[in-house]
């Protein structure tokens, strides 16, 4: 089965280029945390490990999600704390580390105490992960993930949550599911512009991977 998250050894994911602004916000980082501002300081730790992931410099990212998620549990910011854990298990997705995300996604998904934006950033790379893997479970989170973000309409959230379930659906072997859930993903991508380079990157891959399959047929 043709994977659509890229994983050949010859092949290289397009990087961004940094973020302009990152440097302004490890300086809000570093006058919050000085100041002693708890809170503003801990979601300056999460916007700043967001635009490092954004920008594709993982390794940068995730010194400062180990930072801010010390200094978010010792001051009991357990808000700022969920948002750095649902970004970090986005990053364990795309740096090939699907085995940790379980681990990661555990405690958080645990009972109520995620917000439907928190659950839906720990349930869609668990979902992943596990489709990557070949590990049961799947679409328990991934349905899970569909149904919070379809109800609080955010297409940001949408567009994210129908694009792994495209994925998901094409590795199961699932590729006429797996391009209707891409429609979908492209439609939700349409409202939101920051979606729109990963939904196209996944039509791609979608079209070259059936694209193959058609010849493997001839």
């Amino acid at each position: 089965m043709d994977r659509l998250d890229g994983a050949r050894p010859d092949e290289k994911e397009p990087v961004a280029p940094p973020v302009p602004y990152i440097e302004d916000v490890r300086n809000q980082e570093r006058d919050t945390h000085e100041q002693s501002h708890h809170q503003q300081a801990g979601r300056a730790y999460a916007n700043l490990h967001g635009l490092l992931a954004d920008a594709m410099l993982y390794p940068e990212a995730e010194r400062y999600y180990r930072e801010g998620a010390a200094y978010c549990e010792e001051h009991d910011l357990g808000t700022s704390l969920l948002c750095l854990g649902g970004g970090h298990a986005t990053d364990l997705v795309h740096t090939g580390r699907w085995d940790e995300v379980e681990d990661l996604a555990g405690e958080p998904l645990r009972g109520d105490r995620s917000s439907p934006v928190n659950r839906i950033t720990f349930l869609t790379p668990l979902g992943q992960s596990r489709a990557r893997l070949g590990s049961p479970g799947v679409f328990e989170s991934l349905d899970e993930a569909a149904d919070l973000s379809d109800r609080l309409d955010q297409p940001s959230y949408c567009a994210m949550v129908r694009a792994a379930r495209t994925e998901a659906r094409w590795l199961a072997g699932e590729q006429a599911a797996a391009l209707a859930e891409l429609e979908v993903a492209a439609a939700h991508a349409d409202r939101c512009p920051s979606e729109r380079p990963p939904v196209a990157l996944l039509r791609w891959r979608a079209r070259r991977a059936y694209l193959r399959k058609l010849l493997d047929e001839i």
